[in-house]
């Protein structure tokens, strides 16, 4: 999913809470807080090509608010991740059974 400003709002203030996966490509730190306000039930996140476009506050904000009903968990082509996102991991994601973090650029 490619986000514009009027698509991905609609999208989950309609359907988010039935959302099980979601995957998009180039989220900024809005599109991340909406996700984490309105599809509680994602057991699957996948996030690429956020390279200076999240913060460490948004992932966290995902991670904590999300992170008990996901189970599968994509940052590809992510910012370099702090310690923090990787605290909030442990800390929230408890049925996680599938990471995948990595990057493309060098």
């Amino acid at each position: 999913y490619k986000s514009d400003s009027n698509t991905l709002p609609t999208l989950v203030k309609k359907i988010g809470h039935n959302l099980k996966s979601l995957s998009f490509s180039g989220p900024d730190d809005i599109d991340i807080e909406r996700v984490s306000k309105h599809c509680s039930s994602l057991t699957e996140l996948n996030l690429t090509s956020c390279f200076n476009k999240l913060t460490d506050k948004s992932l966290q904000e995902v991670i904590t608010n999300l992170g008990s009903c996901i189970q599968t968990l994509h940052l590809l082509d992510s910012h370099a991740l702090s310690d923090k996102i990787f605290i909030a991991i442990a800390d929230h994601c408890k049925n996680l059974k599938h990471l995948s973090i990595g990057s493309k650029r060098i």
